[in-house]
């Protein structure tokens, strides 16, 4: 503080100014970095609940495929002679 009137200098509110701005930018990024890993987590865990009902649905599919298809009794082919 400058003794003459109790005020600072402005070289001192200046780096002060530039003090506060680091801390907020800081406090921001951290924020932000929490924010995505949240972000990251969720997506992961959200993504393998879905792999895992496709495949379960897979699973069911190929189930129902078996039991509903009919079988196909298989025939031998006749050939015929040219000209029949």
């Amino acid at each position: 503080m400058d003794q003459r009137n109790g005020q600072r200098s402005p070289s001192r509110k200046a780096e002060d100014r530039i003090n506060s701005a680091i801390s907020r930018d800081a406090a921001i990024r951290k924020e932000i970095e929490t924010e995505r890993v949240k972000s990251a987590a969720k997506t992961a865990r959200l993504r393998a609940l879905r792999l895992a009902k496709e495949a379960a649905d897979s699973a069911e599919a190929e189930k129902q495929a078996l039991v509903a298809a009919p079988l196909k009794s298989v025939r031998p082919k006749v050939r015929r002679a040219p000209g029949q």
